[in-house]
């Protein structure tokens, strides 16, 4: 109750649902929720990004155990310098590029996606799909830009190369 409290009060962010249980998520109107856990990651934090699906928009999940409870007031201070922090942060150009090619109705082209596809498309936005780096705010707006099938094809590609033996 205390973190949601606390979320609630940080100016420009807002709940998705009041939480019944151990799970919190939260959006933005102001800020990139990609920024934002870039920024919270900086600060130590692993919060958990996800891409808007059905009608809901990219945010912020959080999953609460007990002994998440000392760490409360820590947190919120630093979600809100986060949230300062990434207020003026944007996107690069590809996730713009890929936006505008899927309202274009070019979604198609991403149909299809196969074994190296999102490399390839990493690679096109200027990321080594080998070294990824620190910061994934560009790579998750590009796949939450994508349509959501095509966006879980290429995710569970992009995993299954990251696990699958290379010799």
């Amino acid at each position: 109750r205390r973190l949601a409290f606390g979320i609630r009060a940080i100016d420009g962010l807002h709940l998705l649902a009041e939480p019944d249980m151990s799970l919190i998520a939260f959006s933005s109107d102001v800020v990139s929720p990609f920024h934002l856990v870039d920024e919270m990651k900086a600060r130590g934090w692993y919060v958990q990004p996800q891409l808007g699906l059905h009608g809901l928009k990219a945010n912020v999940h959080l999953s609460i155990t007990p002994a998440s409870l000392g760490h409360v007031d820590t947190f919120l201070a630093d979600l809100a310098a986060s949230v300062r922090a990434a207020r003026d942060q944007v996107h690069g150009p590809m996730v713009g590029a890929i936006r505008d090619m899927v309202a274009g109705g070019g979604a198609a082209a991403f149909a299809s996606v196969d074994g190296g596809s999102l490399g390839s498309l990493l690679a096109a936005a200027g990321i080594d799909p080998q070294n990824l780096p620190d910061r994934m705010a560009d790579i998750h707006a590009m796949m939450n830009a994508l349509p959501p099938d095509v966006a879980n094809a290429a995710l569970v590609e992009f995993l299954n190369s990251l696990y699958t033996p290379t010799a």
